[in-house]
């Protein structure tokens, strides 16, 4: 929040102890899940509190999303087929939940939405156009995800 109050355009945050191929369901309860509720919550409230998330966009997402299926070491591999993101403020219409999966989570029923997809987005909600993309040769015919718009 401080790094948005002082003008920061991009802040990034990588948090490198979330990939789990082992103990994931437990690290999931005791650890991830609730260290990533509470952190989330708070920049959120704090965002609006203090009339900045309007112009901030939080996009919170991983590089992958996880297999249905349990391993044999009680865990979850990667999985590029599905994979969730959150996204609030910025200029998003919030409340909405956009694309869908099989019932077993492992492909899109609906177009899938592709990182080509999720760049673009940003930029554009950044206030780099498809001209300024296409003049700066950054995702060059990369198409919007409308319905969060």
């Amino acid at each position: 929040r401080r790094l948005v109050e002082a003008g920061v355009p991009v802040v990034t945050l990588s948090v490198g102890f979330w990939d789990t191929h082992a103990d994931n369901f437990e690290l999931l309860a005791d650890w991830h899940g609730p260290w990533l509720d509470r952190v989330l919550a708070v920049l959120l409230d704090d965002l609006e509190d203090r009339g900045l998330l309007e112009t901030t966009l939080v996009v919170c997402m991983g590089e992958f999303g996880r297999t249905p299926r349990i391993n044999n070491i009680g865990s979850r591999d990667h999985w590029h087929h599905c994979y969730f993101s959150l996204w609030a403020g910025g200029g998003i219409q919030p409340g909405r939940v956009i694309g869908e999966s099989d019932p077993l989570g492992e492909h899109p029923l609906t177009s899938p939405i592709t990182p080509s997809m999720v760049g673009t987005t940003m930029l554009e909600l950044a206030g780099m156009g498809t001209a300024d993309r296409a003049k700066m040769k950054v995702l060059e015919g990369g198409q919007v995800i409308d319905a969060l718009l």
